[in-house]
C-alpha cells in the first residue's frame, strides 16, 4: 500500500512504469519524464525507451468544482514544494491505514467480508433462498495468496453488520489466459500462470497453465473456504477469449477468418473439460459489431457478432467460434 512504489501493484507489467503517487501527480498538471514502457508482459520497450508524460502539463481536475483540484492533495497525501514547486510525498502509507482508527488495513477484514456480508445481507432480504457468488480480489503483491473468503467469516452472524447466517455460497473466481487477454494475439508456446506471475513456455505451456490454474480456483480453493460441515461448491464466472487478435485480422477478412480465437478458446475450454469445472463463457452481446465490440472498455470477447448475421432465420448466423462452444 505504499504510494511510491510501483511493483507490489502490477500483477503482469504492461504499459507505463508508474507509481500510484506519480499517477497522482501527473492528473493534476505535472510532467513526467523518462517513463518507462512495457510493450508486452514483462518486456520493456526495445532499448529501454523512456517517454515525456503530459508535456503541456494538463490537469484533469477542475478548479472550479466544489473540491477544486486533487483530491489526493486535499488529503494531503502530496503537495507542491513552497520552495521549488515540485510535487513531494507528505503520507507514503495514506491507503495503508484506517482513517478511523489509524491502524494497518488489512483488505480481507476491514472491507472484503464486510462487503460481502452487508451485499448478501441485502439480497437475501428480498430473495430469502438466493445463492450468493463471492468473487475474491487479486493481491497482486502476493498474488500466490489471493484472497479466499472464509465461509466461517462470511456466513457467521456478526455484530458489526448484521446477525443473519448465510448458508448458500458459491465460490465465484474469474479466470482469463492472460497472455492471450493483455495482447490480443494467440501463440500456444506462450501461457502466463496468474497465480504465481510466471511465464511458461514451450510445447504444453498452455494447457498445462490452464488445468493447473483452473483446478486451483475450483478445487483448491474451494475446499480452502469450505467449513468442516459446509462444501462450498465453486463456478468460474467470468472466462473467455478477445476475437480482436492482431489488429483485428478476422474482421479484415471480411469472411470471418477466426482460426486464431478459435485455437485459443480450444485450448482454454479443454483444459474446463479436463478439470471438469463449471464455468460461465464471458461473453454473449446481441449487439456486438467489429467496430464497436462488446460496447464497453475496449472489450471484444463476445460469441456472436451482428455484422456477422447473414440470414435471420438460422440461429447459428452470427456466431463466432461455435465450432468449440456449441
Amino acid at each position: 500500500c505504499h504510494v511510491e512504489r510501483c511493483g507490489e501493484y502490477w500483477g503482469v507489467p504492461l504499459g507505463w512504469e508508474l507509481t500510484p503517487f506519480e499517477g497522482m501527480v501527473l492528473g493534476s498538471g505535472v510532467t513526467l519524464s523518462d517513463v518507462g514502457f512495457f510493450e508486452f508482459p514483462f518486456v520493456r520497450k526495445r532499448g529501454n525507451v523512456t517517454t515525456t508524460l503530459n508535456p503541456d502539463g494538463v490537469s484533469v481536475w477542475r478548479d472550479d468544482a466544489p473540491l477544486g483540484g486533487c483530491i489526493w492533495a486535499k488529503h494531503g497525501v502530496w503537495a507542491r514544494n513552497d520552495s521549488t514547486g515540485e510535487p513531494q510525498l507528505l503520507k507514503p502509507d495514506y491507503f495503508a491505514t484506517h482513517p478511523r482508527t489509524g491502524k494497518r488495513i488489512d483488505f480481507y477484514r476491514d472491507y472484503m467480508v464486510p462487503f460481502y456480508r452487508t451485499y448478501a445481507a441485502a439480497i437475501t432480504r428480498q430473495i430469502p433462498d438466493a445463492s450468493i457468488l463471492l468473487t475474491p480480489h487479486l493481491d497482486y503483491y502476493h498474488p500466490q495468496k489471493t484472497f479466499q473468503p472464509s465461509v466461517h467469516d462470511v456466513a457467521t452472524p456478526n455484530d458489526d453488520n448484521n446477525n443473519t447466517t448465510f448458508t448458500k455460497l458459491i465460490y465465484s473466481p474469474h479466470y482469463y489466459d492472460l497472455h492471450t487477454l493483455i495482447t490480443k494475439s494467440y501463440n500456444h508456446h506462450i501461457a502466463i500462470d496468474p497465480i504465481t506471475q510466471y511465464p511458461h513456455f514451450g510445447p504444453g505451456a498452455q494447457h498445462r497453465v490452464h488445468t493447473n490454474v483452473i483446478s486451483h480456483l475450483t478445487l483448491t480453493s474451494s475446499r480452502a473456504i469450505s467449513g468442516p460441515r459446509r462444501r462450498v461448491p465453486a463456478l468460474v464466472t467470468e472466462t473467455g477469449i478477445p476475437f480482436d487478435m492482431d489488429n483485428k485480422r478476422a474482421y479484415a477478412t471480411g469472411g470471418g477468418d477466426y482460426s486464431m480465437p478459435i485455437m485459443a478458446l480450444d485450448a482454454l475450454l479443454t483444459a474446463y473439460e479436463a478439470t471438469a469445472a463449471s464455468f460461465v463463457l464471458w461473453n454473449y452481446c446481441p449487439d456486438h459489431t467489429n467496430g464497436r465490440g462488446d460496447g464497453w472498455n475496449g472489450e471484444d470477447l463476445s460469441v456472436f457478432s451482428y455484422d456477422y448475421r447473414r440470414d435471420e432465420e438460422d440461429l447459428h448466423s452470427g456466431g463466432r467460434a461455435l465450432q468449440v462452444v456449441v
